[in-house]
């Protein structure tokens, strides 16, 4: 009883070690026009979009701006945002995606 008792304990101090911890991440959209050609601009919002169990997150941050949330650490994240190329062809628009696994050692995600 004594060695299950030691055990339940040792397993118990371990899961608690393992939980993600929670990280304050400072995401920052800035995107400016490419004056290379095919020339480039970018919409004036991102979406950021992440899951938590059966909970789904998205919020906007506008182009030159940052948001900070608290998140659990390797939590995976996606950035969604508009793309206006021009070119020979003429204007299209499409959309671009950034991702993003919090880190702890790397709390800022820039794209």
């Amino acid at each position: 009883m004594k060695y299950k008792l030691t055990f339940l304990a040792l397993l118990i101090s371990v899961l608690i070690g393992c939980a993600p911890q929670d990280v304050k991440v400072t995401i920052s959209y800035s995107k400016n026009p490419q004056n290379v050609y095919p020339y480039s601009t970018y919409g004036d919002f991102a979406k950021i979009y992440y899951t938590l169990g059966a909970k789904s997150f998205e919020y906007t941050v506008g182009n030159h701006r940052s948001i900070e949330l608290t998140v659990p650490a390797k939590t995976r994240m996606r950035a969604t945002y508009d793309k206006y190329i021009s070119d020979a062809s003429g204007q299209r628009a499409t959309l671009e995606d950034a991702f993003y696994v919090v880190d702890k050692s790397h709390p800022i995600w820039n794209f």
